[in-house]
């Protein structure tokens, strides 16, 4: 498992960007999650997904938020 470098408060909204969580687990395959708080990413949690969750670790580093996100993975 790995995990952003910032943490979630109850205020952000957590949105499961790849794979599942299926009765409190993840499926097979693992899955991706994010963090978000006003349009920024706060936080990335990945389980079994490590080449998706590169590119997201690198943008919550940079700061970047979820729609600059949208336009540099197209």
């Amino acid at each position: 498992m790995h995990a952003g470098s910032r943490r979630r408060l109850a205020i952000d909204t957590v949105r499961i960007e790849g794979g599942s969580i299926i009765g409190g687990a993840p499926d097979e395959g693992g899955f991706l999650a994010r963090c978000e708080r006003d349009g920024r990413t706060t936080a990335v949690l990945s389980v079994e997904r490590p080449r998706p969750f590169e590119p997201a670790r690198r943008e919550l580093a940079r700061g970047a938020s979820v729609v600059e996100a949208a336009v540099a993975y197209r």
